[in-house]
């Protein structure tokens, strides 16, 4: 379940964290490290617009191109820090 959050929340953060960091280093305050977000939200608000004359493929193609993004993402392997003895206390 944490990989699913990471996929969804991850690649909007680092952006945010990126313009902000440059703002600061010229001088500036900046925009919000979440503006990314508030942008997405924008954006999932708009009404998509379709031609009268585009076939289905139109349609279909970014949810299927969304859809096979996530897939292969869930197929990156986490790494997961091993449990050795010394942490639990057990010395041999």
């Amino acid at each position: 379940m944490n990989h699913i959050l990471i996929i969804l929340l991850l690649p909007l953060l680092v952006p945010g964290l990126i313009s902000r960091v440059k703002a600061i280093m010229v001088g500036r305050k900046g925009q919000s490290v979440f503006q990314p977000y508030f942008h997405f939200a924008k954006l999932l608000r708009k009404e998509e617009v379709i031609s009268s004359s585009a076939s289905l493929i139109t349609a279909v193609a970014p949810a299927l191109a969304l859809a096979a993004t996530f897939c292969a993402a869930l197929f990156v392997p986490w790494v997961t820090p091993l449990h050795s003895s010394a942490s639990k206390g057990i010395s041999y």
